[in-house]
């Protein structure tokens, strides 16, 4: 199996979102993830035309981040919120999680690294 050979391991990671109900399946760009050293953020791009479509749409903000009037960035725990939707690295198949993803299993990954590339 070929595996993707120079990882990156960014300071940045956009957030899309889909609406369930949309005709033509399209992600809107919603926000970012923004790492600082160990410290994430999540900011939402509440004055773009992609979030307005979003939030019109059905958009509410990702779920432990709901969107709230005159907030549009968090800083408490976001990295922890995102990685509950990654398997556990304890999880027996997590090897083979990483190679669906184009990923080398013996290669040392970030989680945020990994939210990047799933």
């Amino acid at each position: 199996m070929r595996h993707i050979e120079h990882l990156v391991e960014p300071d940045r990671i956009l957030l899309s979102w889909q609406a369930l109900a949309s005709k033509n399946r399209s992600r809107s760009v919603v926000g970012e993830l923004i790492r600082k050293g160990e410290k994430v953020t999540l900011r939402y791009f509440s004055d773009s035309k992609d979030f307005q479509q979003a939030v019109a749409d059905g958009f509410t903000g990702y779920p432990a981040f709901q969107i709230q009037e005159g907030v549009s960035q968090y800083d408490n725990q976001v990295l922890d919120a995102f990685i509950r939707r990654l398997p556990p690295r304890t999880r027996s198949d997590f090897s083979r999680y990483l190679e669906l993803r184009g990923l080398n299993p013996e290669a040392q990954i970030s989680d945020f690294a990994l939210l990047g590339h799933s």
